[in-house]
């Protein structure tokens, strides 16, 4: 087995004026634009590569990476670590149609909710399957480096589920003695499995453990880029790239046979 590639996971000093940039109120008539809404600004997806993926079937990429959505860039994979810093964690309930796998939509899960049942038929006699899905609102190291970084989505759910709730707990940890996440870095590279059905890959998540709260953002102006973006997330300010159209991985079997 390849050895995993590793980063400098320092984070270098942005400029100041990269951050007073991005937190003062811009004059969108400069750009020849009157008014955005939150739905415009595309948050892009850290998405894991399987092979029914569309950007593997256009052999844009290969099955066991991590690819942005809106660029297709390599992000990570089984043998390179994605390094990034989170922002924000919503754990949600995504609804489908197996049938004709259309996306119904997501909604926070709740106490209230978590025990509700798997499947359901709706008015039309479709059976809808809702699976479990943790999504990490999250900054890209490397991107975070060069100066020029937005947010990414990263979703932990059916096979990978299990690496979300490491994020949790992880998380949790942090936040209980009162320490932001984007005060740490977290990695997660891809692992091969393989059952009956076939191999597929899954999410392999861990906390950077060569920095700590102290070291990663001695750069003031970095962390305070987090903290925007992270109010930005957390107000609903901005949104993830439309999921609907993306996930072709989806499987029936695997979304209704899951136990957590």
């Amino acid at each position: 087995m390849s050895k995993k590639q590793t980063t400098e996971v320092a984070v270098k000093e942005v400029p100041q004026a990269v951050v007073e940039s991005a937190l003062k109120t811009i004059s969108l008539e400069d750009f020849g634009m009157t008014e955005v809404c939150a739905s415009d600004i595309k948050i892009p997806l850290a998405l894991l590569m399987q092979k029914m993926s569309v950007m593997v079937d256009e052999e844009k990429a290969k099955a066991g990476e991590i690819r942005g959505s809106l660029e297709g860039n390599l992000l990570g994979g089984v043998d390179k670590e994605f390094f990034f810093v989170p922002l924000q964690i919503q754990n949600v309930w995504v609804e489908k149609i197996p049938a004709t796998k259309k996306f119904v939509g997501v909604y926070p899960r709740t106490r209230l909710n978590e025990k509700q049942d798997l499947t359901y038929l709706n008015e039309q006699g479709e059976e809808v399957v809702r699976t479990k899905q943790i999504d990490v609102f999250c900054m890209d190291l490397a991107e975070l480096n060069s100066g020029e970084a937005l947010p990414y989505k990263l979703s932990f759910k059916v096979t990978s589920y299990d690496a979300g709730k490491t994020m949790i707990t992880l998380a949790t940890k942090l936040m209980m003695f009162g320490k932001p996440l984007y005060n740490y870095v977290f990695k997660v590279s891809t692992i091969k499995k393989e059952n009956d059905k076939g191999t597929f890959y899954v999410f392999d998540l861990a906390q950077d453990k060569t920095t700590d709260g102290k070291s990663v953002y001695s750069s003031p102006s970095t962390h305070q880029l987090c903290q925007y973006w992270a109010s930005q997330v957390g107000s609903g300010k901005v949104v993830a790239h439309d999921e609907a159209d993306l996930d072709t991985s989806f499987d029936t079997k695997s979304f209704s046979e899951q136990k957590f």
